[in-house]
């Protein structure tokens, strides 16, 4: 009925981004996951804190989050850790689509 395949490229033809734009979009969505994850521990350690309400008008806050709480000093410096230590695989990376335009 159906064969089975194994696509090592993108069949829309998308190629492998270089190392320094994935190490760079890699690094702000870290940021935001440590941003968001230490407003979720503050407001879940001090569910009674209250926050203010204003309007944005569409755009985002520049509301900082509270400073990193003991419970997640260790989380946060292993995961920049885990961050700094990306590898790459050579074959990955290195490797041009052959699909032909």
């Amino acid at each position: 009925m159906f064969a089975k395949s194994n696509y090592t490229l993108s069949s829309k033809n998308i190629s492998v981004p270089p190392r320094h734009i994935y190490r760079e979009k890699l690094a702000l969505k870290a940021i935001q996951f440590m941003r968001w994850l230490k407003f979720r521990v503050h407001f879940h350690e001090n569910p009674l804190s209250k926050t203010e309400r204003r309007e944005f008008y569409g755009l985002k806050s520049d509301t900082k989050p509270p400073d990193t709480p003991e419970s997640l000093k260790d989380f946060e410096r292993e995961f920049w850790n885990m961050i700094k230590n990306v590898k790459f695989r050579r074959d990955a990376v290195g490797r041009k689509n052959s699909i032909p335009t």
